[in-house]
């Protein structure tokens, strides 16, 4: 699955339960995602400095992220209220976690500094000086154990409570960008300049595995969640799944653009999935194959940029929409492409869902047109016209008998597919409608502009 924004994403994260995924960006947008059919559903915040750094506490409620300025910020997952603004750093703030159990937020900045609050109150309990340079990943355990790395070529493991430093780690022969904790506490990964990712014992700080074969440097690692496998990615623009255990490299993730960087990567909640941005602007979702890692094959559809992409809530096909004015539906399991649907006179850059069981898919696309197709058979079932610009979102109901549509005309469409009916018209031609969303109970519509 790719996710295509216009802005260069340098983190993301996913929600413990695989159903969401949020993103920051170096425009300052911190975005949440279904993870399932890539929809945007809220931005937090405005747009005040770049966000390197974004992670969910482990319960899924609250979203920690930091900006350059200096500041860390901690919101609600449910509704983006700003819960805590966490003030005291000098300098920009690249990382930034909540600790295991959510009770603490550890930031790393370019003060030098790595300093833990309580993620409650917001008040902060201490400051970690050590590092020479600036601070760039920080990373908790559960027996509250902090890794930082800095561009000092250093990694320091701290003890959170007591706030003293336990070990200092000198190997890296260039600025180490990203450190993760495994999720028992017992290891640690760090990823370096040097283009090294390295594999650490959190106790005793021994070196147990040098992995090699970026050709530039580590900018990103991730843990999976049973400690079995490694992501690494890198200036190199690729993402390599390693084996925690033996240190081989298991298969290597291509598709961001060339000469792009991978900025951040992560598992999902259940390991079949790795999530990467870049500074290309998207987010990629990877399929792993159940014992090697391996990415399942995605046919060749579109021949052009796909812009929009939807799960079935079933997740047996996914459908993406492209630039060459065409949709596809895929198989999800296999990647075969099942059906390419033409009919559209222009891209279909934003707009696909599907009916509840999958067995209808609504497209939306420039040419101010949306149109139903049966995703059994391909076949178009109908059309609805009446837009006078572009069409940006669609929405089935909850019982699949009506979809929402939004334009960029300013106007917000009811329709009952069984009878080609519209039911309802909303219209406000001083602004676009970018996306909207219906209520389980149908009674309600929401519109975002």
């Amino acid at each position: 699955m790719l996710i295509q924004t216009n802005e260069t994403i340098f983190s993301v994260a996913s929600k413990n339960d695989g159903t969401r995924l949020v993103s920051g960006s170096q425009q300052g947008s911190v975005c949440v995602w279904d993870a399932s059919s890539g929809a945007h559903l809220m931005t937090l915040g405005d747009k005040n400095g770049g966000v390197e750094s974004v992670a969910f506490s482990s319960d899924g409620t609250r979203i920690v992220c930091c900006a350059w300025f200096g500041s860390v910020y901690i919101w609600d997952a449910s509704t983006g209220e700003l819960l805590k603004s966490l003030d005291g750093h000098t300098e920009r703030v690249p990382s930034v976690a909540f600790s295991p159990d959510g009770t603490l937020v550890v930031s790393g900045s370019r003060d030098h500094s790595v300093r833990v609050w309580d993620a409650l109150s917001g008040a902060l309990l201490r400051t970690l000086n050590g590092h020479t340079r600036f601070v760039t990943s920080v990373a908790i355990s559960r027996n509250n154990r902090i890794v930082s790395s800095s561009n000092d070529r250093s990694v320091r493991v701290w003890d959170a409570v007591m706030g003293s430093l336990l070990i200092t780690l000198s190997d890296h022969t260039d600025a180490v960008c990203a450190v993760v904790i495994s999720c028992d506490g017992t290891l640690f990964v760090s990823g370096s300049e040097d283009q090294t990712v390295r594999v650490w014992d959190v106790s005793t700080g021994s070196l147990l595995k040098t992995l090699t074969g970026h050709t530039q440097g580590v900018r990103a690692v991730a843990f999976s969640s049973d400690n079995r496998h490694i992501v690494s990615g890198s200036l190199d623009g690729v993402s390599h799944v390693w084996d925690a255990l033996t240190g081989v490299l298991l298969t290597t993730l291509k598709g961001h653009r060339e000469d792009y960087e991978v900025t951040s990567v992560t598992f999902s909640s259940n390991n079949t999935r790795v999530i990467s941005s870049s500074t290309d602007g998207s987010l990629r979702v990877w399929a792993l194959g159940a014992s090697r890692g391996v990415p399942l094959p995605i046919s060749q559809g579109h021949t052009d940029s796909a812009r929009s992409v939807a799960f079935s809530s079933d997740g047996i096909r996914i459908a993406s929409g492209s630039w060459d004015k065409s949709a596809c539906i895929w198989d999800a399991s296999t990647g075969a492409l099942l059906h390419t649907l033409n009919g559209h006179t222009e891209a279909v850059t934003t707009s696909l869902a599907f009916s509840d069981g999958g067995g209808i898919l609504v497209s939306g696309s420039r040419d101010e047109s949306v149109r139903i197709w049966d995703t059994q058979t391909g076949s178009l079932l109908t059309t609805f016209t009446g837009h006078t610009n572009g069409v940006t979102a669609v929405r089935f109901s909850s019982d699949s008998t009506r979809i929402v549509v939004g334009s960029r005309d300013g106007s917000v469409w009811l329709w009952d597919i069984s009878t080609r009916n519209l039911l309802m018209t909303v219209n406000d031609p001083t602004t676009r409608v970018l996306s909207v969303a219906i209520s389980n109970d149908g009674t309600r519509i929401l519109s975002g502009r």
